[in-house]
């Protein structure tokens, strides 16, 4: 229907199969690894690697490698499909996590949920709440993957940053003082956590540790090669936390 509705707009002196016309064919697909897509009027299917935010088994901010750096401890699971939101979509459709009712969001987002929660209690935090919901209940495993969250991440309009993006800062062993901070994505599933001496500065940008972010190798070849590039804060938008510090939650 696409390729039927779009090839009666194109008229004999343009029909040729110019840089021009089989431009407007194109249609992809994002994903965590990569990207594909596809010309419906040539047949041409593409497809590249994308650097991809892989969590290290660190548990506590005092055993990260370096202070004032990002480190990805929870692996990402989803990213937006479309760089550009159909008008006639509802947004939770740009996301693999959501658009697939609660059963696909269960199975997604177990695993960063147990992740988040046991990075937590590693720090002595065991009171959060849930940004998202109404009742502002106690942010637990299985209330993250329940069918309520589920529901009222749904219903909202829009998820701003401020409520996607949570974070929390994080005491040392003796809660004496702030050793860094953690942040986790409600959309993707993804945990970064930072270690400092003292409590995070508002103001400071914290780059990326470039071991966070990398090429997934899929060959004998690529395994062979050091796949980790050099990560910056501009990897993702500033507004969401990642490369700058926002306010803690």
């Amino acid at each position: 229907k696409f390729l039927w509705d779009n090839l009666n707009n194109v008229s004999k002196e343009t029909a040729r199969l110019n840089g021009q016309t089989t431009e407007r064919y194109w249609q992809s697909w994002a994903f965590v690894l990569g990207e594909v897509r596809i010309n419906y009027l040539t047949g041409e299917l593409q497809a590249r690697r994308q650097k991809s935010y892989l969590g290290i088994n660190v548990m506590r901010a005092e055993d990260l490698p370096d202070t004032g750096v990002w480190y990805c401890v929870g692996t990402q699971v989803a990213c937006e499909l479309w760089k550009d939101q159909p008008g006639d979509q509802h947004w939770t459709d740009q996301w693999p996590t959501t658009n697939g009712g609660k059963p696909r969001w269960k199975a997604m987002m177990q695993r960063p949920a147990e992740r988040l929660i046991a990075l937590l209690e590693a720090h002595g935090i065991t009171e959060h709440c849930c940004p998202i919901c109404p009742s502002g209940h106690s942010l637990w495993a299985n209330t993250l993957v329940g069918p309520v969250h589920y529901q009222n991440l749904h219903r909202r309009g829009h998820l701003e940053d401020s409520v996607r993006w949570q974070s929390w800062d994080l005491p040392d062993l003796h809660r004496s003082k702030m050793v860094g901070r953690l942040m986790f994505d409600h959309l993707s599933g993804l945990i970064m956590m930072l270690r400092s001496d003292g409590p995070p500065s508002p103001e400071r940008i914290y780059p990326i540790a470039a071991i966070s972010r990398v090429l997934v190798p899929y060959t004998l070849q690529d395994a062979g090669q050091n796949p980790a590039g050099q990560g910056h804060g501009s990897d993702v938008p500033s507004s969401c936390g990642v490369g700058e510090v926002p306010p803690s939650g």
